[in-house]
């Protein structure tokens, strides 16, 4: 969700692709863990992502050792990391992530979120594939909400498309 609220989970879900044509070997994807999260122990990171200590705390790098990525695959991996109660209102919370290849950057990804104790309306938009090859469908999901205990009126949705995406009812 974005905005998130203090003691909220965040879910964060990483995906790295080979649109290469060869094989993409020793890949390493690297999320430097933002301040304002509770600690993370290694049980609730997926596929084996670590922490220089057995917890993620602020300012350290969770580590996905995800080895060999043959042209077109690709490989998801996940945290839950809560946010810290008492983070003040406004707060961005940035991950930003990293892949390696045989320790050389290659590629690099990053996503805020803000932190809102009360917001008054929810958003959430989510594609179903990313990246996507010219031509293949991409669903997006877009879900809302009001938060608050009050009737909003008059309220209008938008959703831009990005440049190269056409609708489709």
């Amino acid at each position: 969700p974005d905005p998130v609220q203090p003691g909220e989970v965040v879910h964060v879900t990483l995906t790295v692709t080979n649109t290469g044509t060869t094989d993409a070997g020793l890949v390493t994807l690297e999320l430097d863990y933002p301040e304002n999260l509770n600690l993370l122990g290694f049980g609730l990171i997926t596929d084996g992502g670590t922490c220089p200590v057995p917890y993620c705390t602020s300012g350290e790098t969770v580590t996905w050792d995800l080895g060999t990525l043959a042209p077109g695959a690709g490989k998801a991996v996940s945290l839950p990391p809560v946010v810290s109660t008492g983070t003040p209102d406004d707060t961005s919370l940035s991950f930003d992530a990293a892949v390696l290849e045989d320790g050389a950057p290659t590629a690099s990804a990053s996503q805020s979120v803000k932190v809102q104790s009360n917001p008054g309306l929810d958003l959430a938009l989510d594609e179903n594939r990313d990246p996507v090859a010219p031509g293949e469908t991409l669903i997006y999901t877009l879900s809302y909400g009001n938060r608050s205990a009050t009737t909003i009126l008059d309220l209008e949705l938008r959703l831009p498309l990005p440049p190269g995406v056409t609708f489709i009812s």
